[in-house]
């Protein structure tokens, strides 16, 4: 009789361990139905206003690789400078008034993607940026969490902030308690960090988030590029 009540006890636990994992896949069902229309298509033209960041001389050695054009959100363009560097630009709309300090605000802890919400990517270089299957409104505040070595401020303006890394991890919510919108983590990486620099940049409506980091071949220290590639008067 022991021997019964045991293993009567062993399928009920199976059971409700059954019952769970069927829960988990149909949630992950339920939530992945309908992500596909977040997947990125292609564009091989560069959006102009992200063209226009460029400085007249970068303009001859930057090159579009593609350009993400997703559902809900503004566009996700890969370019590549002079064969070495990857840049990736990405458009967040913002309301207009005030400064990028308004804007920006630091995260104390570095936040990760919720569970049981999809998330689509784009590999640039050696690094991957997921963003959140999801239409994107006007952000009141851009929330930043970093996690790495070496992290120190390149420049800083009224409009403009550039940072400096060997890069662990990006995140981006737009409110305090809100999910990741944006993620950005070493990906296929031919070194354990890598030199990489942000850049937000306060244009107007918009702010522009802008990545810059060695293509996949490349082991050059990408930081300080911001300077030789955008326009000049940005840093004014």
């Amino acid at each position: 009789m022991h021997f019964f009540r045991s293993m009567k006890r062993v399928f009920k636990y199976l059971g409700i361990t059954f019952g769970v994992i069927m829960s988990i896949e149909m949630c992950l069902l339920l939530i992945g139905f309908g992500s596909k229309e977040y997947a990125p298509t292609y564009s091989f033209s560069s959006p102009s206003d992200y063209t226009d960041l460029f400085n007249d001389s970068a303009k001859h050695k930057v090159s579009l690789y593609v350009t993400n054009l997703i559902k809900g959100r503004n566009p996700i363009a890969e370019y590549v400078y002079d064969d070495r560097i990857s840049i990736v630009v990405y458009k967040i709309n913002v309301h207009a008034g005030g400064v990028l300090d308004s804007l920006l605000v630091p995260g104390l802890d570095f936040a990760r993607p919720g569970w049981f919400h999809r998330y689509c990517a784009v590999t640039p270089g050696q690094l991957k940026m997921s963003y959140r299957c999801d239409s994107v409104g006007l952000a009141k505040k851009i929330i930043v969490s970093f996690s790495g070595d070496s992290i120190s401020r390149i420049f800083k303006n009224r409009n403009l902030l550039s940072v400096k890394m060997l890069l662990g991890g990006v995140a981006i919510q737009y409110e305090k308690k809100g999910l990741v919108d944006l993620e950005v983590e070493k990906y296929r990486s031919i070194n354990d960090k890598i030199s990489t620099e942000l850049t937000f940049l306060k244009q107007g409506d918009a702010v522009f988030f802008i990545l810059i980091s060695p293509t996949f071949n490349s082991y050059i220290d990408s930081t300080g590029f911001s300077r030789k590639i955008l326009n000049e008067n940005f840093f004014r």
